[in-house]
C-alpha cells in the first residue's frame, strides 16, 4: 500500500534542494580553507529498544544539528533511507513549534511496521537560499508529518521514509542557525538594503557561506525591488579564505574590465555583507586587486550608503486638529499649527522641509495638502475621500534633496502622489496582492523605499516595492507572525525591523523582524489603555499614544515614560518620514 509520506498545510511553499556552483572546491595555496567545515566524528546511536513514537520524536529533536550532514538525525533512519536523505547540498527546512505530539496513525501496516503522525504548529520555512518564509494566511496552524517506522532484524525501530527536507524546532533553529544580512542596493544605487538570511552557526566556513548567498543574488522577496551590482555569473576562482590577521581573501574570475562605478558598488555589497566576519576584505580578480591601488577594504573605506535622514528629528504630534512640537507643546508656525487647517494626521518629509497634512473639509470628507513646512498649501487635485492613512514619504535622494513622492491609502486604495512642475499628482499603486487581507489601517514605506509594511484586516504584512517603466506595484506580500492578530498600526524601527500596535488581547506594542522570524514584546508598564498610534525614528525613542498621552521607550524592557499628557485620544505623534 501507499502510506501517507509527507503532508503539510503548506501549498505555496515547496521543499526544494538547491546546489551551490559559484564557489570552487580548491583553495588558495597556504591559506586556510573556510568553505568545507565538516569534521568526521563518532555519532551517538539511538537508545536501544525505543518505541516508534520516541524514535520519531528523537529524530525531529536531532534534525537541527548540522554536524556531519545531520548525522545524529540520520542515525534514526533505516539503512535503506540513510543514503537517500538530504543529499550534500543546501536543504530546505520546516520550522515548527517546540511543542509537538506523536501518535500512531490509522494505516494497518503490520506488527513490525507502524505509521506515526507528528502534529504541531508550523512557524515557517527556511528556503534553500537561507531566507525565512512565514506561513501564508491559509497555512497558519496545523502541520502534520506522517512517517513509517519499521522494526529491523536487530529488533530496533527505524524510520523508512524521512521527509524531503529538515524539520527543525524553533529552539533548535535559534541554536544552530545564525541570522546574517547580505546587502543589495536600492534601485538608485544610493542605499544598501539588508536581505536577511540564516547560516549554520559553525565559525568554520561562515564567510564562505555568506559569500555564496551574496553571489546567488537577492531572495525571492526582494529580487525585483533591489539592484545587484555583482554581475550575473560572477564566480570565485578560489575558495573564500581567511588570514591570521582577520583579513578575508576573495579572488574572482575575470572581472577586471568592469566599469569603475560597478566595481565600487560591488565592493560595497561584499564588504558590508562580510563586515561581521573579519577585520578587512581583500577583493581581487585573477589575484590582482579589483580596484587598482586598493587591495584591502574596511567598512570605513566606503561611503555610508545609509538612508538619508534630515537634520531635524524633532517629534511632532497632531492634537486638537493642530500640529504641535511634542516636547514643548508649542504649535508649529503656519496654517497647520495656527488652526487654519482641521488636521487629522500628517507626515514631515525626511529632509524636514515639506509637510503633508490630511485635513477635514466642510462636507466631512478629507483631503491631502502638500507643500513647504510652514506655508499655506493647496490640496492635491482630485484626491478626497472618507478616510486617509497617515502619509508616508519616499526617501530623499543621496544628496539629501527633497523627496518627490509620498504614499497614502484613500478609501482603501493605495495612492502614490508625485511632485510635478505645477502640482502634486496622485495615481493608484497596483496593490492587488493586498486585497485578500482586508481593510488597510496603516501603510509605511521603509527608510530605503524598497519595502512597505501594512496593517490590513488585523494582519501585519510586508511587501516589496517594484517600479517598472513608470508603474509601481506591491509584490511578494507576506504575512509576518500570523499568530499576531488585531494589528492596527505599524512603523519601521530600522530597515529590517518593525514596531506594531495591536488591539488584540495580547501585548499592545511588539517588535517584529522584517522576515517575521523574530518577535519581541515591549513592556506594558504605564500604558493606560488601547494604544492608538506609533512613531519610530533611527535617532529617537519609540513613541506611542493612548488616552493618557504620548509615551516613549528606548528599549523593549523599558517602562514607558510619559512625554506629554492632556492630549486627545486620537493624538498622532510622528517623526520625519
Amino acid at each position: 500500500m501507499i502510506s501517507r509520506r509527507f503532508f503539510v498545510l503548506l501549498s505555496a511553499v515547496g521543499l526544494l534542494v538547491a546546489g551551490c556552483a559559484t564557489i570552487p572546491a580548491e583553495t588558495v595555496p597556504q591559506r586556510a580553507d573556510l568553505q568545507n567545515g565538516n569534521v568526521t566524528g563518532v555519532v551517538a546511536q539511538p537508545p536501544r529498544n525505543e518505541d516508534p513514537l520516541d524514535i520519531v520524536r528523537d529524530f525531529v529533536s536531532n534534525n537541527g544539528d548540522p554536524a556531519n550532514l545531520h548525522a545524529s538525525a540520520r542515525a534514526y533512519l533505516a539503512k535503506s533511507a540513510q543514503n537517500q536523505w538530504l543529499p550534500p547540498t543546501t536543504p530546505s527546512a520546516v520550522v515548527i513549534d517546540d511543542v509537538f505530539s506523536t501518535t500512531f496513525g490509522d494505516d494497518d501496516v503490520g506488527a513490525n511496521e507502524r505509521d506515526v503522525i507528528l502534529a504541531t504548529t508550523l512557524l515557517g520555512v527556511l528556503n534553500p537560499d537561507g531566507s525565512f518564509q512565514p506561513p501564508g494566511q491559509t497555512q497558519v496552524g496545523g502541520y502534520q508529518l506522517s512517517l513509517q517506522v519499521k522494526k529491523g532484524a536487530d529488533g530496533q525501530w527505524r524510520i523508512l521514509n524521512p521527509p524531503d527536507g529538515l524539520v527543525i524546532t524553533q529552539s533548535d533553529f535559534a541554536k544552530f542557525y545564525r541570522p546574517v544580512s547580505v546587502y543589495f542596493f536600492d534601485p538608485g544605487g544610493d542605499v544598501l538594503v539588508p536581505d536577511q538570511r540564516y547560516v549554520v552557526t559553525d565559525p568554520i566556513g561562515e564567510p564562505g557561506r555568506v559569500m555564496q548567498l551574496l553571489l546567488d543574488g537577492p531572495s525571492d522577496a526582494l529580487k525585483d525591488a533591489v539592484l545587484d551590482a555583482i554581475p550575473a555569473g560572477a564566480a570565485l576562482k578560489t575558495n573564500v579564505t581567511e588570514l591570521s590577521d582577520g583579513e578575508i581573501y576573495l579572488n574572482f574570475k575575470g572581472l577586471s574590465a568592469l566599469p569603475s562605478n560597478t566595481k565600487q558598488l560591488m565592493i560595497a555589497q561584499i564588504v558590508r555583507s562580510l563586515q561581521n566576519f573579519g577585520s578587512s576584505v581583500s577583493v581581487n580578480s585573477e589575484a590582482v586587486p579589483l580596484v587598482p591601488g586598493h587591495p584591502i577594504w574596511r567598512p570605513g573605506d566606503l561611503p555610508s550608503y545609509a538612508p538619508h535622514v534630515g537634520p531635524s528629528a524633532t517629534a511632532l504630534v497632531v492634537a486638537h486638529n493642530r500640529i504641535v512640537n511634542l516636547n514643548t507643546g508649542a504649535p508649529i508656525a503656519g496654517p497647520a499649527g495656527n488652526g487654519d487647517y482641521d488636521v487629522v494626521t500628517a507626515a514631515q518629509s525626511m529632509d524636514g522641509q515639506e509637510l503633508a497634512t490630511v485635513t477635514k473639509r466642510n462636507d466631512g470628507t478629507e483631503e491631502l495638502r502638500i507643500g513647504a513646512f510652514k506655508n499655506f498649501n493647496q490640496p492635491v487635485k482630485d484626491l478626497t475621500g472618507r478616510s486617509f492613512t497617515r502619509p508616508t514619504w519616499e526617501p530623499s535622494d543621496a544628496a539629501g534633496g527633497p523627496s518627490r513622492a509620498l504614499w497614502t491609502v484613500v478609501n482603501g486604495v493605495v495612492e502614490r502622489v508625485v511632485s510635478t512642475p505645477n502640482n502634486w499628482v496622485a495615481s493608484p499603486v497596483d496593490s492587488s496582492e493586498l486585497t485578500q487581507y482586508g481593510p488597510i489601517t496603516d501603510l509605511r514605506l521603509s527608510m530605503d523605499g524598497v519595502r512597505v509594511a501594512i496593517a490590513a484586516g488585523g494582519h501585519l504584512l510586508v511587501g516589496s516595492v517594484v517600479m517598472d517603466q513608470g508603474s509601481v506595484s506591491i509584490k511578494q506580500v507576506q504575512v509576518l507572525q500570523p499568530a499576531v492578530s488585531g494589528v492596527v498600526r505599524v512603523d519601521w524601527l530600522r530597515q529590517d525591523q518593525l514596531v506594531v500596535v495591536t488591539h488584540s488581547t495580547g501585548p499592545a506594542v511588539q517588535s517584529v523582524g522584517v522576515d517575521g522570524q523574530k518577535l519581541d514584546v515591549y513592556s506594558a508598564a504605564n500604558l493606560t489603555s488601547a494604544v492608538t498610534a506609533v512613531a519610530t525614528s533611527q535617532s529617537g525613542p519609540v513613541l506611542v499614544a493612548d488616552s493618557g498621552g504620548v509615551w516613549s521607550s528606548t528599549d523593549i524592557n523599558d517602562v514607558w515614560t510619559l512625554v506629554r499628557s492632556n492630549l486627545p485620544a486620537d493624538a498622532v505623534p510622528f517623526y520625519p518620514g
